[in-house]
C-alpha cells in the first residue's frame, strides 16, 4: 500500500511546544521494512531533518545496511555509511559542523 502516506504531523512533548513533520516519503521508507510475518527482523537507520524554531522537518532516512545486525526483536546500526550519509547532507546543507 505504498503511495498512500500524506505528511505525519506530531507534537513533541517540550514545554514550549512544536510539532514535528514527517515527509510522505520518509513514511513510505519506512513502510517496507514493517514486520508482518513473525519471522520479519527490526529495522533501522537515521531520521535526518532540519529544525526551525521549536519544529522538527524529517525529509530523509538511511535504512538498514549491509553490515547492520537485524534480528526479529533487535537492530544495531553497525554500517558506516549511515554516518557518512549524515555528515555528507550536513556539509552540503551548509551548517556549522557538530561537535
Amino acid at each position: 500500500m505504498l503511495g498512500m502516506f500524506t505528511e505525519l504531523i506530531g507534537k513533541i512533548p517540550f514545554p514550549d511546544g512544536g510539532c514535528v513533520l514527517v515527509e510522505p516519503s520518509v513514511l513510505e521508507a519506512m513502510a517496507k521494512f514493517k514486520q508482518l510475518a513473525a519471522s520479519d527482523s527490526e529495522a533501522g537507520g537515521v531520521l535526518i531533518g532540519y529544525r526551525r524554531g521549536e519544529s522538527l522537518h524529517v525529509v530523509q532516512l538511511t535504512t538498514p545496511m549491509e553490515k547492520d545486525i537485524r534480528t526479529r526483536f533487535a537492530f544495531k546500526r553497525r554500517d558506516s555509511r549511515h554516518q557518512l550519509i549524515t555528515r555528507q547532507l550536513w556539509k552540503e546543507s551548509g551548517s556549522p559542523a557538530p561537535p
